[in-house]
């Protein structure tokens, strides 16, 4: 953010009292050229111990902003620039595994596989392969009706959709006082984003959303775009360091407005906590970012905090590390069992399991199987968050289970190409609006 005249002259008329208690803004304004070294040397107050605090500040700046430029571009070639710059740099390891990663990429895109081969596939699963592949090994639209492979025709619209380009926010550094915090928690493709997307689209959609100024308000209109249609391309997962906090007000049936901000909470943070319940160091300084940033919101403010914990119970997946989403949260559920992660401030906590087409035709269905697997795959994590809302915080009954909702976006295609059904946003929505009507009271569990 460039400098009025006035905080420049401010700056330059109190230059050591400035460097000493705002060395960041005015190492920012030597960046961005809002104030020059020799303005600075003509005040007569810039002395050699203040230049090099001063250059000790604006180097990791530019760092941090290369890297940030980097991660834009999220090109094999942008990494290698990054690192010829910084060769021992702090983002050094994470480049190094992004070439790697890319080079990997590339070559599972270079082997060539016949149209043949490909259809076949996806006669079998629709989501084996998206169009970045088909479109490189000659497989269309026309091919796919003519196979009579069953995908309906607003497809055709968005078939070279690469999707949307999301510009994160900085993370805030606190959350204001006065308003209902909600937690949206996720690792990694658990379909955490397209299901902020979804209710954030819905609710704009429905009249229920209206915007209010903050650092990710960017990131939250192109999400609360996102599905404004009936079809459209998915998002790529969110960066490790930014942690969203998103602000609106949500009106309920009444149109009453109840002033929300919505924490979207980096998937990576199940790595730091698994690696912090484990007594492994945090990796790099991404992720130590997030989990600070974290605990800085979870334990900064006594506004009422209600909790979604986002799962994909199809995922059985593994990671470079051989760990599952399942080893992930249970690790996690013992570090919220051995630290007080969720205080007296927490009014509810809730399950919402993604893709639950998948589990049945009916939401019963779904439901009750999203409720079986829960109880055989990841009791340990179900058990903890029971345990604290039992014990430490007096939120449900002992015999109560944690209140599930089965998630689904709508019919997925080609992996990342969507024709989306509102039904489950709008159950979200609702069951938003009933408890922020009674916040700051503690409503217990997210249910109706």
């Amino acid at each position: 953010m460039s400098l009025n005249q006035q905080q420049k002259d401010n700056i330059l008329a109190n230059l050591p009292a400035a460097i000493a208690s705002q060395i960041e803004i005015v190492a920012q304004a030597i960046i961005d050229n809002d104030i020059t070294w020799e303005e600075l040397q003509n005040t007569g107050n810039f002395s050699p111990p203040l230049q090099q605090n001063l250059q000790n500040a604006i180097d990791p700046i530019k760092e941090r902003q290369l890297w940030q430029n980097c991660e834009s571009k999220d090109t094999i070639e942008a990494y290698r620039n990054y690192l010829s710059q910084y060769p021992n740099g702090i983002f050094k390891a994470k480049a190094e595994r992004k070439i790697s990663d890319k080079q990997a990429e590339q070559q599972t895109l270079q082997k060539t596989l016949q149209k043949s081969q490909l259809i076949a596939a996806l006669k079998e699963d629709i989501n084996s392969y998206n169009t970045t592949i088909l479109n490189k090994n000659g497989v269309s639209y026309d091919d796919l009706i003519q196979a009579n492979i069953q995908i309906p025709d607003s497809i055709r619209n968005i078939w070279n959709d690469a999707g949307p380009t999301l510009q994160l926010g900085t993370t805030p550094d606190s959350i204001p006082q006065g308003v209902t915090e909600i937690y949206f928690w996720g690792t990694p493709g658990s379909g955490k984003t397209c299901t902020l997307a979804a209710v954030l689209s819905t609710a704009k959609k429905n009249g229920f959303f209206g915007s209010r100024p903050s650092n990710g308000l960017m990131y939250m209109i192109q999400l609360s775009n996102l599905f404004s249609d009936t079809v459209a391309t998915l998002p790529p997962p969110t960066p490790v360091e930014k942690t969203q906090g998103l602000s609106f007000d949500l009106s309920d049936t009444n149109q009453t407005k109840h002033p929300v901000t919505l924490v979207e909470i980096s998937g990576e943070i199940f790595q730091c906590l698994s690696d912090a319940c484990m007594g492994q160091p945090i990796p790099d300084d991404g992720h130590l970012s997030a989990y600070k940033s974290l605990l800085r919101f979870l334990r900064s403010t006594t506004n009422p905090k209600y909790h979604f914990f986002v799962i994909d119970v199809n995922n059985t997946q593994k990671d470079k590390y051989g760990l599952t989403q399942m080893d992930y949260l249970t690790n996690t559920a013992m570090y919220f069992n051995n630290n007080s992660i969720f205080n007296k401030s927490t009014a509810g906590i809730n399950i919402l399991v993604t893709k639950s087409d998948l589990l049945g035709q009916t939401q019963e269905e779904r439901k009750n199987a999203s409720i079986n697997i829960l109880r055989n795959q990841y009791l340990s994590f179900v058990n903890t968050l029971k345990d604290i809302a039992n014990n430490h915080l007096h939120l449900i009954r002992n015999n109560d289970f944690i209140p599930v909702i089965p998630f689904t976006l709508g019919k997925i295609y080609l992996q990342n190409k969507c024709v989306f059904d509102p039904t489950m946003s709008e159950v979200v929505i609702q069951i938003l609006q009933e408890n922020v009507a009674r916040a700051p009271q503690r409503t217990g569990w997210l249910n109706r």
